[in-house]
């Protein structure tokens, strides 16, 4: 009875306090002691009779053993609405699967121990990526088992991975892929024709140096920062700006197991950014535009392995012919909206109650 576990809820206006405590076992019985009298942070002492919360919510056993990787141990709560990994760690812990959070470089993790490792917000790994390639690797050495497997993940750091969608016929956002030093910004818009464009390194995450060229002429001011992206980020990217991001914006779909979840609309006013922190209006759906939803549904398609969570940003190029492109696909530690989205969390946990039975 090591893993029957008791727990109780105290609910205090905004402020749940939840406490686990062990089991006893006496004569084939479990007697559990019920602490009358808790200490919740910030409040003082509660006591539980007052509250009519003497009652155990629940007794179960823990099946499984998951492994939330997040920075600093600490699973994104209420102050990150766009993760919420606190609402899917409720719905494993429903579901009798225990949840532990770690860094990824963390030097005393034993990641063996896990039924299932699922990596959720690795903030500094663009800028690390060398390091972070060593860590993949070495988990699947170890025969870790990934939410997203080793490959999938590897092959999906650097943005090059958009040369393969196109190859097969995904349309995707017109890109320069820049791998030269002496690769001139301003000749490479001349020749695209394009009065605007947009700089990012082929391996980054959260608007990481991505800058904005306002025509040709200002290229010359960036020439540097492409030589920095291809120096030191895995290379450098040069893309079409899309005048439709202020119209359209840019849909990113969720996908859990391969089967669409949810959506989410972001439509940036002022500035250029669509990252959940920029975007100055963002709506979430079940039900995309179906051109969206389809566009959405092929790049899942042509992935050689079906990802337990996956997100796809599309952009619509024109509003007349609704092309759809491809700007990024994302399968390491994308933002899954699961704070915006009633059912989402419950939709990821079923999926990865499937992946722990595999």
């Amino acid at each position: 009875m090591a893993d029957s576990v008791l727990q109780y809820k105290l609910d205090c206006g905004d402020y749940i306090f939840s406490r686990t405590i062990p089991a006893v076992t006496r004569l084939h019985q479990t007697y559990r002691p019920i602490p009358y009298r808790v200490l919740v942070d910030g409040f003082g002492f509660f006591d539980l009779r007052e509250h009519n919360l003497c009652a155990p919510v629940r007794s179960e056993k823990m099946s499984h053993l998951v492994a939330l990787v997040t920075p600093c141990a600490k699973p994104s709560a209420g102050d990150d609405p766009f993760s919420r990994d606190d609402i899917l760690i409720a719905e494993l812990h429903r579901r009798q699967v225990k949840v532990e959070s770690l860094d990824w470089d963390d030097p005393e993790a034993i990641w063996k121990r896990f039924d299932l490792v699922i990596i959720r917000s690795t903030p500094d790994y663009h800028q690390r990526s060398d390091e972070f390639i060593q860590w993949l690797t070495k988990m699947a050495s170890d025969g870790v088992k990934l939410g997203n497997p080793y490959n999938l993940c590897k092959w999906n750091i650097n943005k090059k991975y958009l040369k393969d969608f196109a190859a097969k016929g995904v349309k995707i956002v017109p890109t320069e892929f820049v791998t030269d030093t002496g690769s001139s910004l301003k000749q490479i818009m001349k020749q695209r024709r394009w009065n605007t464009a947009v700089i990012k390194p082929s391996i980054g995450a959260n608007a990481f140096m991505l800058y904005k060229v306002a025509s040709s002429e200002a290229a010359e001011h960036f020439e540097e920062i492409l030589v920095t992206m291809i120096r030191k980020h895995g290379g450098g990217m040069v893309q079409l700006f899309m005048d439709s991001i202020h119209t359209s914006g840019e849909w990113s779909l969720v996908f859990f197991d391969g089967k669409f979840s949810h959506a989410a609309n972001k439509v940036p006013q002022d500035g250029f950014k669509t990252q959940e922190q920029s975007a100055d209006s963002m709506s979430c759906s079940e039900e995309p535009p179906k051109y969206v939803l389809r566009a959405g549904v092929r790049v899942i398609r042509h992935l050689p392995t079906t990802p337990l969570y996956a997100r796809v940003d599309l952009m619509v190029g024109d509003s007349h012919t609704r092309e759809v492109v491809l700007s990024e696909l994302e399968l390491i530690e994308p933002s899954l909206y699961l704070g915006h989205c009633k059912s989402a969390a419950a939709r990821f946990a079923d999926a990865i109650m499937k992946k722990l039975k595999q």
